[in-house]
């Protein structure tokens, strides 16, 4: 009986979008009898052999709850055996319990199912015939009336003869009877608490007589304090008393964007990267002054007035040695004789002179090369009278490159000497 589903499902779908935007009274309530005469058709299944036919119905009902009733329902179908043209008398009748969707709405749909019997009483020699019966459904119920309802009602009729099914779908009147109501008693509203809002619209009852009010009848709040007049009010500011005309963060204290602990006011290095050590000034530290920030200094304490690479390490400006060479030349002589005035005003210090090399060659030989440079050097200074005991030399072949070696310049930049304090 797939269509007989179909045609119930569809009745509720239809009942459904019909009411869902009517709103009214509550039609449906508890305690209320109902009477329902109803006409339709009757639709009997195929191999039953009998003519569909006119159906006749009357309900009696009552509801417990607004949503929750029951139902007795009597239907009388007259219609003729097939073959044979005999008359029929079909008589369903069922106890039911009805639960309607929206009770209070002028339009109620409802579902419905219970249980009863249907009895065939065909004339002439046979005999009539009882079979128990179960039945479900949905219908919907339209007052046009306090009391009065236009009504639409499908039913699917299940039988324990063969598990036969029928089709019943009937429209006609209710008839409410509603239960006596009590009598609403009558409200006087009042301004209990004096604040000029009336009880029923008073959401803050007991105000305090003469506090000032909002039209719900609730105390207005004190203006909030800003006294250091940053933005953030007083009961929320952090930082009370921030100086006029510097920016807060939300909680009222003074922004430091790049979180080096110096405000962004007193900043004079904004953007420095985080976790960088930094002055009062919010400036990266450059304890040995050569210009290179201590934590990109590859060598601290370098002593004033060297000259240093990128990576804060004195080297020899200028002593970029030739390929395969140790040589001396003339064009980096005074850079040796400002190294040589640098030691001699740090006669505390001691130094290693470092020589590199390019990878240019097996690394025993650009070992001894790197050797012969340092050499160089060491023994240039000596002859400008640095004491032998605050000198040594070192060679390190293209073990500690400064540049890449895998060009032209950073080769160049690689075959280089550079002084090492000790400390």
């Amino acid at each position: 009986m797939t269509i007989i589903n179909k045609s119930i499902w569809e009745v509720l779908l239809i009942t459904g979008l019909l009411c869902i935007a009517q709103t009214g009274w509550c039609e449906t309530s508890q305690g209320d009898f109902f009477l329902s005469p109803m006409f339709g058709g009757h639709v009997f299944e195929g191999n039953q052999n009998i003519d569909d036919g006119p159906t006749f119905g009357l309900g009696l009902g009552y509801q417990f709850t607004d949503h929750w009733g029951t139902e007795a329902f009597f239907n009388y179908t007259k219609t003729d055996s097939d073959p044979g043209s005999n008359d029929v008398d079909v008589f369903p009748m069922h106890l039911d319990v009805v639960y309607n969707i929206f009770p209070d709405q002028k339009c109620v749909p409802y579902v419905a199912a219970g249980l009863g019997a249907i009895v065939f009483d065909p004339d002439g020699p046979e005999d009539s015939d009882v079979d128990f019966m179960a039945n479900y459904g949905a219908g919907i119920k339209y007052f046009v009336h306090d009391a009065i309802a236009l009504r639409l009602d499908v039913r699917h009729l299940i039988s324990s003869d063969d598990t036969q099914s029928n089709l019943l779908y009937t429209a006609g009147l209710m008839f409410n009877f509603a239960a006596a109501k009590p009598a609403l008693a009558q409200v006087v509203d009042i301004d209990s608490d004096g604040d000029g809002v009336m009880d029923s619209q008073d959401k803050c009852p007991g105000t305090l007589v003469g506090t000032r009010v909002d039209t719900f009848g609730c105390a207005l709040a004190m203006p909030k304090a800003d006294s250091d007049r940053d933005g953030v009010f007083d009961d929320d500011d952090a930082c009370p008393g921030t100086p006029m005309d510097v920016s807060v963060d939300a909680k009222g204290c003074p922004l430091d964007s790049d979180g080096d602990g110096v405000m962004d006011s007193q900043d004079k290095c904004p953007g420095t990267p985080a976790g960088t050590p930094v002055d009062a000034s919010g400036c990266v530290l450059d304890s040995d002054g050569d210009g290179v920030a201590d934590y990109k200094d590859g060598c601290p304490n370098t002593p004033k007035g060297a000259h240093v690479d990128a990576r804060g390490c004195w080297f020899v400006r200028g002593a970029l040695f030739d390929t395969d060479k140790a040589t001396i030349q003339n064009s980096y002589i005074q850079e040796l004789d400002n190294i040589a005035v640098v030691m001699n005003h740090n006669p505390g210090l001691r130094f290693e002179i470092q020589g590199h090399s390019d990878n240019v060659g097996s690394v025993a030989y650009n070992q001894r090369l790197s050797e012969k440079r340092a050499n160089a050097v060491m023994g240039y200074l000596l002859k400008q009278g640095i004491s032998s005991d605050r000198l040594t030399s070192k060679g390190f072949g293209f073990t500690k490159p400064a540049a890449t070696n895998t060009s032209a310049e950073g080769r160049a930049l690689n075959r280089r000497v550079e002084i090492n304090p000790l400390f």
